[in-house]
């Protein structure tokens, strides 16, 4: 049976399979909150996340009709115990369909948060925001969805609805309740009085902000709290402007509040809450929400780098039309030459007139890798004879001040893959790390065999749970700052000398390893040193011989393996 401070959640969907996952997902059953065996075996199996040791009480409400969650939102007003969030399937197979159902609920409780769940949505967003207002409340998910994407969201709308809904009513007199109440809210919270002055603040405030943690006491003003935050929890860019953007969220606190994301140092995102009582106290509520953002990074990455590979293909082609146009007979502008066993692409010299057709040859080239349409030539390849091979031969073209150290993984598994072009991605990418290291520092290039969790991959779109070989390439130079690595891999980007840089080489590698079916990760590092990932599935095909010398398995997996390459580097 749930406490009084359970955050109540109802659900709403015909199959009864996903009403038992929600369950799971959000409320499991308390031999499944520990770190056993069989808990994580069922994490990796189907996702359901094994609940946080701070993971709020859930009561969720499971029903399969429309007309019997209407009746539950109603017995839930009447007892005093409303839902935070309703999660609404669209296409219910009986009697209201999940528009109707919604709009019911919100008839009967404008506070509740509405999520619609839906496979195949073929009701435009602006249509649902009609019909079920307000639109800040509404909010949608698409089938099938992870565990750890449900939990979030949970976390976030439980937090938002409780700070619209606060009231303290009896100003300083209620103070000395609120720490246990604090204590079970699902994020970090802080209270002041009528005079902006700190009533109370939780454990998960210290747990989240622990800079700020000696201002978290009682009598600190807002400003004070703000104001510390600013100035050592802000990205660098931004404390310059300190004052300008102390008076902007004072004038936003002023206006009463309401629901604003603010970006920190080290690429950590953080979504305030405010909501001010009748009486005048103010409690403000923060919930990191760093891996939403970075699931919706890699998602709008994902959906950019897609576009960009159409619009390279299309140029691509246009370049073959105009070839055909200016009688280049059967030569193709981008027709390739066998050249060290590999086809390398062509694009003549009479296109646009050039007088030196090897830097056309070489700018198509790049771009059918950019574009995805390179001619791959994939084989079994022992990967650590590879990299030992570049790293050799990039040693002697080097600045003599920086050192080069490969960590071979042992038992490496076989992957399938285009040598040669790989070769030339991981040059570009060690090259790349070269020249950002100016005064001299370690490079390391490491392999290691590494299973992938569907928690992990949750954040990364396009990457699927399973076994893989990483090759990271990590430097000690100063890294980059969150704003470059969101568009490190965009076409033509370069933060460096553009007289001597185009900014493709990010790009060639992501449409390589793309095209190869791997994923490419870059962690800007700022202030440590960048790493860039690149994550290759393993080969299934039987080996006829031996692929490295040690035959162990020597798997690992995140975030094991990246703690122990970091300890490496």
């Amino acid at each position: 049976m749930a406490g009084p401070y359970a955050i109540r959640i109802l659900v709403v969907d015909g199959d009864t399979n996903l009403l038992d996952d929600y369950q799971r997902i959000l409320a499991p059953p308390a031999e499944a909150r520990g770190d056993g065996l069989f808990a994580q075996f069922e994490s990796d199996l189907i996702g359901a996340a094994v609940a946080h040791k701070r993971f709020p009480e859930i009561d969720v409400v499971a029903v399969a009709q429309g007309h019997e969650a209407v009746d539950s939102v109603r017995a839930a007003l009447d007892e005093g115990r409303p839902f935070a969030v309703a999660f609404i399937d669209l296409y219910l197979a009986r009697g209201f369909d999940g528009l109707r159902t919604a709009e019911q609920i919100r008839a009967l409780d404008p506070d509740v948060h509405v999520v619609l769940v839906s496979a195949r949505p073929e009701v435009h967003p602006v249509e649902m925001s009609e019909r079920v207002p307000p639109a800040d409340q509404l909010f949608f998910v698409s089938k099938p969805f992870h565990a750890t994407e449900i939990q979030q969201l949970v976390l976030a709308l439980a937090a938002r609805w409780r700070g619209e809904r606060w009231q303290f009513g009896g100003g300083r007199s209620r103070a000395g309740g609120l720490p246990e109440v604090l204590d079970r809210l699902p994020a970090g919270a802080l209270v002041f009085d009528r005079r902006d002055r700190l009533l109370a603040a939780n454990d998960a405030m210290g747990e989240l902000f622990p800079e700020l943690a000696e201002l978290f006491v009682a009598g600190t003003s807002y400003e004070e709290i703000q104001r510390g935050a600013a100035e050592r929890l802000l990205p660098e860019n931004t404390l310059m402007r300190v004052d300008a953007w102390l008076a902007e969220r004072m004038e936003w606190h002023l206006r009463s509040g309401g629901a604003i994301e603010q970006r920190l140092r080290g690429a950590r995102w953080v979504l305030l809450v405010e909501e001010v009582s009748a009486s005048g106290e103010t409690i403000c509520l923060y919930y990191d929400v760093t891996e939403l953002k970075r699931r919706e990074a890699s998602r709008a990455t994902a959906a950019h780098m897609t576009q960009m590979a159409q619009s390279f293909a299309a140029l691509c082609e246009h370049l073959d039309g105009l070839a055909g146009a200016s009688g280049a007979g059967a030569e193709s502008a981008l027709g390739s030459r066998r050249e060290g066993g590999a086809d390398v692409a062509v694009l003549p010299g009479a296109i646009g007139g050039s007088s030196n057709p090897g830097h056309l040859q070489t700018l198509a080239a790049r771009l059918q890798a950019i574009a995805q349409r390179q001619k791959l030539v994939p084989e079994r390849l022992s990967m650590n004879r590879i990299v030992g091979e570049v790293v050799r031969k990039l040693r002697g073209e080097s600045d003599s001040d920086i050192q080069m150290e490969v960590i071979a993984g042992a038992g490496l598994w076989p992957i399938l893959i285009d040598g040669e072009k790989f070769e030339t991605a991981l040059a570009e990418l060690i090259r790349n790390a070269c020249e950002a290291m100016e005064g001299g520092g370690r490079l390391t290039v490491e392999t290691v065999n590494i299973r992938l969790t569907r928690e992990f991959v949750a954040t990364r779109a396009g990457l699927a749970a399973g076994e893989y070989v990483r090759i990271s390439v990590h430097d000690t130079g100063p890294g980059m700052a969150p704003e470059l690595v969101e568009r490190a891999l965009n076409p033509f980007f370069t933060s460096k000398d553009k007289n001597a840089h185009i900014g493709l080489g990010l790009s060639e590698v992501y449409g390589f390893t793309h095209q190869s079916g791997g994923y490419i990760e870059v962690d800007g590092g700022e202030g440590r040193g960048a790493t860039i990932d690149l994550y290759f599935p393993r080969g299934a095909e039987p080996s006829a011989e031996p692929i490295d010398d040690q035959t162990r398995d020597g798997a690992e997996t995140e975030p094991a393996a990246r703690a122990a390459n970091q300890r490496r580097a």
